[in-house]
C-alpha cells in the first residue's frame, strides 16, 4: 500500500482540506497512487466526503489561497454534477483533483448498485461507456483512508465484500447485452469489412471491447476502477479470455486491409462467444 504519510505535497493538501468542511470528515487517496499503479507522471487523485462543508466562497477563498498561483476550479455545490464537486488545482507543481461528496448520496449510491440498481450517465461514451453510479463503491473498495477519524471507508468496506451477487448479475446482463449487438449486427459488421470501412469497422470493435471489460471484471467478482492501465489490471484476474489477452494491439488496431479486418472481426467473435460461454456456466 503506497505511504501518503511520505509525500510532503500530499500531507499539505490533506491539512488544507481539512479546513474546508466543519465536523465529520473523510479524505481518502484514490487513483493510481490508490491502485498499486502510480509512476512520476501521475497526479494527485481524493474523494472526500462530509456532512457539512462550509460555504461555497469560503471553500473558494482556502484552494485558492493554497494553490499555485492562486488558481482553483471549486465548484459552487456538491451534488450538481453526477460524481460530486471538484476542487481542482496545481500545488508546488502538482495536479491535484479533489472530487467532494455528502456522506448520505455516497452511501445512497452504493446501496442502489448493492443491489443491482445503477445509472450509465450520459448513456454513451463519457469514460468507455459512460459515467457509472456504481463506481462509487469501486471507489471505496480501493481508497487509502488519509482521515478518517469516524472510521467511514472501514465501515462502509463490510458492504462490499464479497462482492455482490445483485451487481454481478446486473452488470452482466446490461454490458453483455451491449458486447453482443457486435453479433446481433453481423451483417452491418460483414459489410463494413468489405468494404473496407475503417471507422464502421472500428465502432463494432470498440464497443463490443468495452463493454467485455464490464463483463470480465464483474464475472471475477472484482470491481472496477476506472479506465487507466486496463490491460495491466486484467491481466491479473483469475479469468481473463487468453485471446483477448495475447491479441490485444491487433484487436485494439486500425487496419486498412479487408484480410486484416476480417481476421480482427473473427477473432473478436471467437472471445465473445468464450465470454459468452463462460456467463452461461456461471
Amino acid at each position: 500500500m503506497y505511504d501518503w504519510t511520505q509525500n510532503e505535497v500530499m500531507v499539505e493538501v490533506v491539512e488544507m482540506l481539512k479546513g474546508t468542511a466543519d465536523g465529520d470528515m473523510t479524505i481518502t487517496l484514490a487513483g493510481a497512487h490508490a491502485k498499486g499503479l502510480e509512476d512520476e507522471l501521475s497526479d494527485i487523485d481524493i474523494y472526500m466526503y462530509f456532512e457539512n462543508p462550509k460555504p461555497y466562497e469560503e471553500q473558494k477563498r482556502i484552494v485558492e489561497s493554497f494553490a499555485d498561483d492562486g488558481w482553483a476550479i471549486v465548484t459552487r455545490d456538491h451534488v450538481s454534477e453526477h460524481v460530486g464537486g471538484f476542487f481542482i488545482f496545481r500545488y508546488k507543481g502538482v495536479y491535484v483533483e479533489v472530487t467532494t461528496r455528502f456522506y448520505e448520496n455516497a452511501l445512497k449510491r452504493i446501496h442502489e448498485s448493492l443491489a443491482g440498481n445503477f445509472e450509465i450517465l450520459p448513456a454513451q461514451d463519457w469514460t468507455f461507456n459512460g459515467y457509472y453510479t456504481f463506481t462509487y463503491a469501486s471507489e471505496i473498495s480501493i481508497v487509502i483512508p488519509m482521515w478518517d477519524p469516524s472510521g467511514f471507508v472501514e465501515n462502509t468496506r463490510k458492504l462490499l465484500f464479497p462482492y455482490p451477487k445483485a451487481l454481478k448479475d446486473s452488470i452482466i446482463k446490461r454490458f453483455g447485452q451491449k458486447m453482443n449487438q457486435f453479433l446481433n449486427h453481423w451483417e452491418y459488421s460483414r459489410n463494413a469489412v468489405e468494404r473496407v470501412d475503417l471507422f464502421y469497422t472500428q465502432h463494432f470493435v470498440f464497443h463490443a471491447i468495452l463493454n467485455m471489460v464490464q463483463v470480465i471484471f464483474a464475472m471475477n467478482d472484482v470491481y472496477y476502477t476506472g479506465d487507466k492501465q486496463i490491460a495491466r489490471k486484467m491481466s491479473v484476474l483469475p479469468y481473463c479470455p487468453a485471446k483477448l489477452s495475447e491479441n490485444l494491439p491487433f484487436l485494439l488496431g486500425a487496419h486498412d486491409s479487408r484480410d486484416d479486418l476480417a481476421k480482427q472481426r473473427d477473432l473478436l467473435t471467437e472471445i465473445v462467444n468464450e465470454v459468452n460461454e463462460r456467463i452461461r456456466k456461471i
